[in-house]
């Protein structure tokens, strides 16, 4: 397993606040912060999503101003978050802007390419690096998406800091643009403040091997999307919320499971191939001073409630 240190210090974690001024002020430096770095014309990525919707809100209260774009599947494969995406905007009286793509045809004949090309094995990924080009093409000087924070399973901080995470970096390099891909992560007051503030689990079941059950996958995924709610609505996000939101693709997975009868389908045609094409084994792990990891903990144990 690759360790990632993580340049953490007692004195970092200690100065962290929860007031709600405190909060005010991490959600509104965070996007002020990073606006420097994504030039005068800004497209920000709504998937529907509660982490996207942490983001818009941010620049929102930092009045930075942006054009709200969501990407749309054909056959209506995501129409759930287009839905939740259209209630975020008209709640904000934001206009939303749509941009179509044939996922199917995306995948069958794009994601491979795409993969190979910016390092990802991520099919999910690769679609909004697809997106991200139609917008680059748009003009846009800068493009951003939600991302998320470190989250706690046990004494572990970071389990969700998959090998792919990070890999917009990949895509930013490739295409000499500021593609911002997790919002959520970069602004180290606003990160920190929030995971402290989200439930962590004894034991998710997404880290389940991949042969495991596809339905003890999922159940652990929702699981996880639901602590990270609980976070984020304390660290003072309004947020609306889908019954069944994992990453956007629910429909896409159904649409090959209704071909195959098998749950396991996107992953194997579409994850899979690129994961041994890159031969990625394992997943990192973060190194984390042992004072630091026993006050992150004190905190986080001290600040989370059992439901919303």
């Amino acid at each position: 397993m690759e360790s990632i240190p993580i340049n953490l210090n007692t004195s970092f974690v200690s100065s962290i606040k929860f007031d709600k001024e405190s909060l005010e002020q991490y959600r509104i430096q965070s996007a002020k912060h990073l606006s420097k770095y994504l030039g005068d014309k800004i497209a920000l990525c709504l998937s529907g999503g509660i982490d996207s919707q942490c983001m818009v809100q941010c620049f929102l209260e930092a009045n930075i101003p942006f054009d709200l774009y969501t990407l749309k599947f054909n056959k209506n494969l995501n129409e759930h978050d287009i839905c939740t995406a259209y209630e975020y905007a008209d709640k904000h009286n934001l206009k939303l802007n749509l941009i179509e793509l044939d996922i199917i045809k995306f995948l069958t004949l794009e994601n491979l390419s795409y993969g190979q090309k910016y390092k990802s094995c991520s099919p999910q990924f690769n679609a909004h690096y697809k997106f991200f080009n139609m917008l680059k093409d748009k003009g846009y000087t800068g493009i951003c998406a939600g991302g998320f924070v470190p989250i706690r399973s046990n004494k572990e901080w970071g389990i969700n800091y998959i090998y792919n995470s990070m890999n917009f970096i990949n895509y930013c390099a490739e295409e000499k643009i500021y593609a911002h891909g997790n919002f959520l992560s970069f602004y180290p007051e606003l990160t920190w403040a929030i995971a402290l503030l989200t439930p962590g689990k004894t034991d998710y079941s997404k880290n389940t091997p991949w042969n495991g059950a596809y339905d003890n996958s999922e159940h652990g995924n929702m699981l996880r999307y639901y602590d990270k709610a609980i976070g984020y609505k304390k660290a003072g996000f309004d947020l609306i919320l889908q019954s069944n939101k994992l990453t956007g693709f629910e429909e896409v997975k159904k649409y090959y499971e209704n071909i195959t009868g098998d749950g396991w389908t996107f992953e194997k045609r579409f994850r899979f191939p690129l994961n041994n094409l890159f031969s990625y084994k394992t997943k990192p792990k973060f190194i984390i001073d042992p004072e630091v990891l026993e006050l992150l903990n004190s905190i986080n144990d001290n600040n989370t409630v059992p439901s919303l």
